[in-house]
């Protein structure tokens, strides 16, 4: 009797008292869609992140490059095979034909994410190719301005979006970051940035998606100096933006922890006053990348893998390798680091920040950060795997239309 009145007692007090929603940011996957063969076949992995359970999925959609010695892009295209008998590594400027069978894959890849009921994050790349080679920071260019008769915004981000309103449903959560790691044109380029933004969100189909900019965690302008900047427009920018992004690759303590995480995070906000364009206090942050990788930069600047040592893999988490015999995670000291530095960003994630808020959070799933193993199973790792399917049960879930 006595235990059934305590039964009781606590069903009231569970309906009086309701549990608290979650709070906890979720950890989803990204696709690479680098090349066309990546392209093509970005709806099977789709698949693959839909099995691990995940609310969401992040496309990583590039085109490449070639540069002049001023790291000015000469045209925007893509690697692909097959084209009037071109070998796999062929350039093709972008043309109509291009951007129609481009638009044809990206939309393959999005209605499959809608069929597994995942959200939709797009994250924009350029990458260089040619004898130039260099970061996309360094990139200088205007997104609206015609480069060999195309823009940026035509050749990327115009098909991109046509893609997303053919298949997505209107309320759909859908989150665009117009570029990423580019901090270079954002800086040079505010006014274009702003009137791109402004025309994507004008043309109103997704009623539900939001816009921003990502960034690297360091080098936020590129090589652009201060003296360079217009700060009204760069303010103005900012603020018209949804989100800020940031791609999450700062040094790391050994062993890893939460608070150094968020420390690191601040980092990141801090460059913006320190050239005397912060962002607004309430500027919600995506993580559009994170990861370590297990490789380390050698006093002569070249990145090899593995790590010779923890310390070393801790100080650049951004080099990795996609060659299985140099897989970092054979080393049991290294696969300890990557299982703690996976913990410390489940435990970051917990809880929401008071200031820039972390409202997304996505792996970077490639090579030897993949630890997932959707493009290479031997650099998975089913610990880290499971504490970040164990973190997503107690996450926050997107709202989808019924």
């Amino acid at each position: 009797m006595r235990s059934g009145l305590w039964l009781l007692i606590f069903g009231m007090a569970a309906a009086v008292f309701p549990a608290e929603p979650p709070t906890a940011t979720p950890i989803c996957s990204t696709v690479s869609m680098f090349h066309k063969w990546q392209m093509q076949t970005a709806d099977k992995a789709v698949d693959k992140v839909a099995a691990l359970g995940d609310s969401g999925v992040e496309f990583c959609i590039t085109l490449v490059s070639e540069l002049n010695p001023q790291y000015q892009p000469q045209n925007f295209g893509l690697l692909r095979e097959n084209r009037e008998g071109g070998p796999g590594d062929t350039f093709y400027p972008s043309d109509e034909a291009l951007r129609a069978e481009f638009k044809g894959w990206c939309a393959a890849a999005f209605a499959r994410a809608v069929e597994h009921r995942l959200s939709i994050a797009i994250l924009l790349h350029l990458n260089s190719h040619g004898p130039i080679k260099r970061w996309r920071n360094d990139f200088d260019f205007d997104p609206l301005t015609s480069i060999s008769g195309t823009s940026y915004a035509d050749a990327l981000v115009g098909p991109v979006m046509e893609a997303l309103e053919a298949v997505v449903p209107a309320d759909w959560p859908v989150e665009v970051s117009l570029q990423g790691e580019m901090g270079r044109t954002v800086f040079a380029h505010p006014h274009s940035w702003l009137t791109l933004l402004q025309q994507v969100r004008r043309r109103g189909k997704l009623r539900h998606a939001v816009f921003g900019l990502s960034l690297n965690y360091q080098e936020i302008s590129g090589p652009l100096q201060p003296e360079e900047f217009d700060r009204a427009a760069l303010q103005k920018l900012w603020e018209s933006c949804d989100f800020i992004g940031v791609s999450m690759y700062q040094k790391l303590e050994v062993p890893p922890r939460a608070e150094s995480i968020a420390s690191n995070l601040a980092q990141f906000v801090s460059q913006f006053a320190a050239v005397s364009c912060p962002l607004p206090a309430d500027k919600p942050l995506h993580i559009v990348e994170f990861g370590i990788g297990g490789g380390w930069q050698s006093q002569d600047g070249a990145f090899r893998a593995p790590a010779i040592s923890v310390e070393e893999a801790a100080r650049t988490p951004f080099v990795g390798t996609d060659r299985p015999e140099a897989n970092p995670w054979a080393n049991e000291p290294l696969r300890k680091l990557r299982q703690q530095t996976y913990a410390a960003f489940c435990n970051f994630l917990k809880q929401p920040a008071a200031s820039h808020p972390v409202s997304s959070a996505y792996l970077w799933s490639y090579g030897s950060l993949d630890v997932h193993g959707l493009v290479s199973p031997i650099f998975a790792d089913a610990e880290i795997s499971r504490r970040v399917q164990d973190h997503n049960r107690s996450a926050k879930r997107p709202t989808f239309p019924e």
